[in-house]
């Protein structure tokens, strides 16, 4: 019995190191850390999205409604994840909103655009931000934005997460598949981890 038991435990050992090293494999792009170019503020994503930052970037992601306007930063969310479904592109985006100088003005539902609703105030990393959400549509397409608007150093910021996509409906039976309300769960989830991350630093 010894014996066995102690045969055992050889092939175990041996089987470890195999293990080990699939697992290792398996390993995801490292985060990447983008920070403004005057130093106030600074978010992490992940290292498979496309960053634009300081400027106009409108044909970002390659989506009929744009994901990405003009900007501090704008990172996009790799399209290829959804290749071949009616996904459109995907965005979480950093611009200081121009005109609002003043809190009150920065915080007016109406200069978010399109609200849906006010969702409420959310804390990030000791800010505290406004979100809403709305929705926009053309030709057959849809965007979905949520919106997180803080007042900080007489600026007003604004950090959104976007996604966009075709209707279903609007392609024959059979040729692509569908991107998903889970689908799109998912990709929520990833860019809300993405503001999450987002602090000041002055």
């Amino acid at each position: 019995m010894r014996l066995f038991a102690t045969g055992w435990m050889v092939l175990l050992v041996a089987a470890m190191p195999v293990l080990q090293s699939h697992g290792s494999s398996q390993q995801r792009i490292p985060h990447k850390t983008f920070r403004s170019a005057d130093g106030v503020s600074q978010f992490t994503y992940p290292g498979s999205y496309a960053l634009y930052s300081g400027g106009d970037a409108e044909d970002a992601g390659g989506s009929y409604i744009p994901v990405c306007m003009t900007f501090i930063a704008c990172v996009v969310y790799p399209a290829n994840k959804y290749a071949g479904t009616n996904f459109g592109a995907a965005s979480v985006e950093e611009l200081e909103v121009a005109g609002a100088a003043t809190e009150a003005a920065c915080l007016t539902a109406q200069t978010f655009g399109p609200v849906v609703e006010i969702v409420g105030k959310v804390t990030i990393n000791g800010i505290v931000f406004l979100h809403t959400t709305g929705t926009g549509g053309a030709l057959g397409h849809y965007l979905k934005t949520d919106h997180y608007r803080a007042f900080h150093e007489n600026k007003c910021y604004d950090l959104s997460t976007n996604v966009t996509a075709s209707e279903f409906a609007n392609f024959d039976p059979g040729t692509i598949k569908e991107f998903t309300h889970e689908d799109e769960r998912h990709v929520r989830k990833e860019l809300t981890e993405i503001v999450k991350s987002f602090r000041f630093l002055k």
